[in-house]
């Protein structure tokens, strides 16, 4: 915003001369004078009112051409005195009225132009505060920006580590698999297809040393020992394929408990720590 161009005045270059306490004490004087002259004026004028009806009356025993010229004497006289007292009221008048006048609209002007600057400085500081109020504005938005491409970028990951984590475990149960089906095959000594009591507790300790599978030791005796064939492991290990696709980690499905889980999980977060 830019200052005006008009050249104030200065407050020490009014004149206290015409001040308005000043300026009252002489309207009062003035007035004074001119009442005076007022009184004066009419004191003069009955006088000489007064002073012609006396001649007038010694006249008009005279002669009528003497009251004429007294007559006109007397108005003359009158007039005369009129246009006196008006000169004297005029030159008592307060003739410094229009300075007076001025020099209060210079004052007010002044005040004015003291209160137009301070706007200004209102006005400035309201515009730095809406630019730097726009500045934060840019700076949210940069950030908000970055935030929204971070979200993507974070999205885009979980995605493609849930992508990653599907195919870890479909590596890890493979696995996990091939390992138990080895090792059921080496606990059966005599390869009859059959277990005893000796060769489950074998199996048994052999399948603690697998990682990425959990094992329910007292579930998986007594469902080996139903038939002690191999088939019977075999069911187990699909059966456990199965609910490890249906219940994946991470889902948030509630697996079945009790006879109907298996008695072996896979557990594929203890594989990926590792």
């Amino acid at each position: 915003m830019s200052s005006s161009n008009v050249n104030m005045p200065s407050p020490e270059t009014f004149d206290d001369e015409y001040d308005d306490e000043s300026m009252e004490e002489q309207v009062a004087a003035k007035n004074a004078k001119v009442s005076l002259a007022m009184r004066i004026m009419t004191t003069f004028t009955l006088v000489s009112m007064g002073v012609n009806a006396a001649v007038l009356g010694i006249m008009f025993s005279v002669t009528k051409e003497l009251v004429y010229v007294s007559l006109v004497a007397s108005s003359f006289a009158i007039l005369v005195g009129l246009l006196v007292v008006k000169r004297q009221i005029i030159d008592m008048a307060p003739t410094h009225t229009l300075r007076f006048i001025h020099n209060k609209l210079r004052r007010k002007v002044h005040h004015l132009y003291l209160e137009n600057n301070k706007l200004k400085e209102h006005v400035d500081d309201l515009e730095s505060n809406v630019k730097e109020l726009g500045d934060v504005e840019n700076q949210l938005s940069d950030i908000t920006k970055k935030q929204d491409s971070n979200v993507d970028d974070l999205v885009k990951l979980v995605k493609e580590n849930g992508t990653l984590t599907n195919q870890m475990t479909r590596l890890i149960m493979a696995s996990a698999a091939m390992q138990m089906m080895d090792l059921a095959l080496d606990s059966d000594r005599d390869e009859s297809n059959l277990f005893s009591d000796d060769e489950i507790d074998s199996l048994l300790r052999r399948l603690e040393n697998i990682e990425g599978i959990k094992v329910n030791e007292t579930a998986l005796r007594e469902h080996i020992k139903e038939d002690n064939s191999l088939q019977s492991i075999m069911a187990m290990l699909q059966y456990a394929r199965t609910y490890a696709h249906k219940y994946p980690p991470g889902s948030g499905k509630t697996p079945p408990m009790g006879e109907d889980a298996p008695c072996f999980t896979f557990d594929v977060e203890q594989v990926v720590a590792q």
